[in-house]
């Protein structure tokens, strides 16, 4: 058997001088690389600031026109305002169909399909051009059976129909809410009792 000979103090100098050589060729490529990119960008800014350097002229009439459709389109494009009528006809056309909606009589089906146990805490009409009067009715009870009791009596109740729960919820201050959602029909005219 053949045991290689190795002399300590020659061979790892020889690796370091070829690891030394191989990262001095790479710097210099690096170097090289570098250069090429200064140079390509010194030349990039001395035509962009040519091209700065060189006047523009527009006349005044030209001025005018571009000044002139500026203004047509803003005025045309007034967004701001547009939405602000939008929201300002949209409430106007609420507070006219809440007038019209039949309050009283709203409230008196209301307070007959209310439980003892539970209490009203809202009443909000849904609006909508050709269609009957929507009705969310927030009620609120200690407990969730007068509230299923009040979605029971209104299900039963000639005034409502298509009724439904939107939410069932309890609060932090530890009371049952429901949020039920109904549409409401007025009696006939002659329905009614005459006081």
């Amino acid at each position: 058997m053949r045991y290689l000979q190795l002399n300590l103090a020659t061979r790892p100098i020889e690796r370091v001088r070829t690891a030394r050589r191989q990262v001095g060729w790479l710097l210099i490529g690096l170097l090289g690389v570098t250069m090429l990119h200064v140079g390509a960008f010194g030349w990039l800014g001395r035509a962009a600031a040519d091209d700065a350097e060189t006047p523009h002229s527009v006349d005044t009439s030209t001025l005018r026109d571009w000044s002139r459709q500026v203004d047509r389109l803003s005025a045309a494009a007034d967004v701001q305002r547009a939405r602000a009528t939008a929201t300002a006809v949209g409430l106007a056309n609420q507070l006219v169909a809440w007038r019209t909606i039949p309050w009283m009589s709203i409230f008196a089906a209301v307070e007959e399909a209310l439980p003892q146990r539970a209490r009203l805490e809202s009443v909000e009409p849904i609006t909508e051009p050709g269609v009957d009067v929507r009705v969310v009715i927030t009620a609120a009870a200690r407990d969730p059976g007068p509230l299923q009791d009040l979605l029971v009596a209104l299900e039963q109740h000639e005034g409502f129909v298509e009724v439904y729960p939107r939410q069932e919820t309890q609060g932090i201050d530890g009371l049952y809410r429901i949020d039920p959602q109904a549409r409401y029909l007025e009696p006939e005219s002659g329905s009614e009792e005459q006081p």
